[in-house]
């Protein structure tokens, strides 16, 4: 059934409210209908997440651990899911941490944090390049090279090792750790080697494939060093298979990220679960 604020345009709906209630997993939001960002709740949709989200955190029970929030869109899934637990969510864009610390506060989410802080290898501040179209960009990263920047302006984000933020927030147990932070994962992963050794918790990863004018030998550098690191500590990694856009189709062992060009077509393409050696994954 499409709901009414999908059939209003936006612009028209903001006239009517300040606020929409809408339903997601069977718990009603209330969405702040000041910016555009809401339309990334208004239209949300399920996908394959939400099944991987369940399979995942029933084996492997504790705190979802979401680095990478922008405005939400991985909330909304674990909201889907239905599954018991805290939702940590970790953003260095203050723009997309206050419009979903928002959503949070009106919806009364419990165990739901949002720390407006970035991950990376060292604490300190660090630039973060963010598109000049787009505040709550979903593809700004700390990486100056990994896309032109000829559209992209400069900000500023304090970042952080996840093992020096999660005492912060009373340690939880990580039952999944997801990391969507357009081709920094080897530099989150590295701050906290040690807290992943010792742990080991599943980890749900975008590796993105290469861009068309990016440098194919330092891309390949990258995703090689990303693929050594893991396996270094111990993990196995395998491709998330999307069958159909709410399908989990499975997973596939890979031991190479591979050197091919990213299109819209294969978006889907993108999604790895890092598991320690041993671990029991369906469809595998």
């Amino acid at each position: 059934m499409i709901n009414l604020h999908q059939r209003v345009p936006f612009r028209i709906l903001q006239r009517l409210a300040r606020r929409w209630t809408i339903e997601i997993g069977g718990r009603r939001l209330t969405i702040p209908l000041h910016s555009a960002d809401a339309l990334e709740w208004l239209y949300w949709k399920e996908t394959a997440l939400v099944s991987l989200l369940r399979d995942v955190l029933q084996r492997y029970p504790g705190a979802f651990v979401d680095v990478g929030v922008n405005v939400g869109q991985t909330l909304a899934g674990f909201i889907a899911a239905g599954m018991p637990g805290r939702y940590v969510g970790i953003e260095p864009n203050l723009r997309c941490a206050s419009y979903v610390s928002e959503v949070v506060q009106l919806s009364g989410l419990d165990g739901v944090e949002i720390i407006p802080v970035g991950l990376w290898k060292e604490a300190g501040l660090k630039s973060l390049m963010v598109g000049r179209a787009a505040a709550t960009d979903p593809t700004a990263s700390f990486l100056t090279d990994i896309r032109s920047n000829d559209h992209r302006r400069e900000q500023w984000a304090w970042t952080m090792k996840l093992d020096e933020l999660l005492p912060m927030v009373g340690d939880p147990q990580i039952g999944l750790l997801k990391v969507d932070v357009e081709g920094a994962e080897l530099e989150v992963l590295q701050g906290p080697a040690g807290l992943l050794e010792r742990r080991r918790p599943p980890i749900l990863c975008e590796v993105l494939l290469v861009g068309e004018k990016a440098d194919l030998q330092a891309y390949a550098e990258r995703v090689g060093g990303l693929m050594a690191f893991v396996r270094g500590l111990g993990y196995e990694v395998y491709r998330v298979r999307i069958a159909g856009r709410e399908g989990l189709g499975g997973f596939t062992r890979v031991d190479a990220f591979p050197l091919d060009c990213w299109t819209h077509e294969r978006a889907d393409e993108c999604d790895y679960l890092f598991v320690p050696a041993g671990f029991d994954l369906p469809g595998v």
